[in-house]
């Protein structure tokens, strides 16, 4: 995964206006792209399994009506990351084959290190 490639699909959110949905979405406060940024920073661009990196797909990177959402679709299963507005949560969704759902989110309020395991277990329970 492009760590660099996800940052500036973001950046380009920086472009849009006012009522960019159709149902009068604010543009993104530029100090919340980068604080999404930061946290892009801390996803793992490969997992470690069995002794062998496994890479990352590269994710489709979407606004959402909650904030910034890194989303991968294989033929099985839907997967979705979202960093919200409000600064404090990093949702997760995986679906599975009869819409079967895990969700959840977990806090980004504590230390950059333990965010940093989260998002690699996240990501490696998500990409699994």
């Amino acid at each position: 995964m492009d760590i660099e490639l996800i940052k500036q699909k973001i950046d380009n959110f920086k472009k849009l206006e006012k009522d960019w949905n159709s149902y009068g979405a604010e543009p993104f406060e530029e100090s919340f792209l980068e604080r999404i940024k930061e946290i892009i920073d801390n996803l793992p661009p490969s997992i470690i399994e069995d002794g062998g990196e496994i890479n990352i797909d590269e994710p489709d990177v979407v606004p959402g009506d909650g904030g910034i959402q890194l989303e991968w679709q294989d033929p099985i299963t839907r997967k979705e990351l979202e960093i919200e507005f409000n600064d404090r949560t990093i949702g997760f969704l995986k679906v599975y084959p009869g819409n079967f759902m895990v969700e959840g989110e977990f806090p980004i309020s504590v230390g950059i290190n333990i965010i940093r395991q989260e998002l690699y277990d996240l990501i490696f329970w998500l990409i699994k």
